[in-house]
């Protein structure tokens, strides 16, 4: 009986034994996904010291700006802002690249890793975090050109309005200009005369016939130039195009077409002597006339009239042009984009 109970008792052991091990491994699992997981404790922890960090640094680039607006009374721009920055410690911190984008936006890195926008407003300088280095997708501008205008236009110079549309990242800036190149001509802003009326818009005048091309430089928030061209611009000349038709009339046919025919045929008539006869004073001959009254010589009574008759008449065939022009009258300029 001892014996018997013993080995019950280590049953029971080993039951509890198993029953504890598979209570540790779930457990363990649990803790190790809490822990390992994208939103657990360490992943959670690490994201917290990187915000503090970000903030810490952000704070310290805020910092640059008190002096910026002493220094400089008040104002601030990109310029006087890096001048500082270069001057101020932002310790334990390191700028390991500024760069001046625009007039109005500047970047600045820290540690190789953290990219901060510097933006003016007016006089002022606001700070933001933009991102990690190499992780940063800033969009662009695509950008695409309508161009606006009559296709007819009856005077020089040819006026034609052109406007620029921007993508996600908006357009800092742009310079333009019209010539017959059709290949790009690169982004040096020298190579670009005219300036943007106002943010998107652009108004063209043209003085000669012949075939042009809108070139625009567009400089983006973050300083990338593109250019974008948009053509063919043709102007040719407009001639005079007669409307209306010659056989109905309208338009430039006015003008009744008048014309004179004339119709011939053979009589046939019999001649008789009922008509009486006619003696030429001047010949001396007898002359008979058959019944349509046509005049024979003598001895053709009681034949045949073989005698041609011809009618005159005017009637209308259609219309002639009345405008007082040709086909070579220029009437202006045709605008083809």
């Amino acid at each position: 009986m001892k014996k018997e109970v013993l080995i019950n008792k280590n049953g029971i052991t080993l039951v509890a034994l198993v029953i504890t091990i598979i209570i540790l491994i779930i457990l363990a699992g649990v803790s190790i996904n809490l822990l390992l997981k994208d939103n657990g404790i360490i992943s959670k922890s690490a994201y917290a010291k990187e915000q503090y960090t970000i903030e810490g640094i952000q704070e310290k680039l805020e910092l640059v700006k008190g002096t910026t607006y002493v220094n400089e009374q008040g104002s601030s721009n990109i310029d006087k802002y890096f001048t500082c920055l270069e001057e101020e410690k932002i310790n334990p911190y390191k700028v390991t690249n500024k760069e001046k984008m625009t007039d109005s936006l500047g970047i600045v890195e820290v540690d190789e890793k953290y990219s901060f926008l510097i933006k003016t407003e007016g006089d002022n300088i606001k700070i933001e975090y933009e991102g990690k280095v190499g992780e940063i997708n800033r969009p662009e501008s695509n950008i695409s050109i309508a161009l606006a205008g009559e296709t007819i236009q009856t005077t020089i110079p040819i006026e034609i309005s052109a406007t620029i549309t921007d993508g996600e990242n908006p357009v800092n800036s742009a310079k333009w200009i019209l010539n017959t190149e059709s290949e790009k001509i690169g982004t040096e802003e020298e190579k670009y005369k005219e300036n943007l009326i106002d943010a998107n818009s652009i108004s063209l005048e043209i003085d000669e016939i012949n075939t042009y091309y809108l070139h625009v430089l567009t400089t983006d928030y973050y300083g990338r130039k593109t250019e974008t061209i948009q053509g063919p611009i043709t102007i040719s000349n407009n001639y005079h195009t007669h409307t209306g038709s010659k056989s109905s009339g309208g338009g430039c046919y006015t003008k009744a077409n008048m014309v004179t025919r004339t119709y011939s045929s053979t009589c046939g008539s019999i001649i008789s002597s009922s008509n009486g006869y006619y003696y030429d004073s001047g010949a001396g001959h007898g002359v008979i006339f058959c019944s349509n009254g046509h005049a024979h010589g003598e001895n053709q009574q009681g034949g045949v009239c073989n005698a041609t008759i011809t009618n005159t008449t005017t009637v209308q065939e259609g219309w002639l042009e009345n405008c007082g022009k040709t086909t070579a009258t220029q009437e202006g300029y045709i605008v083809n984009y």
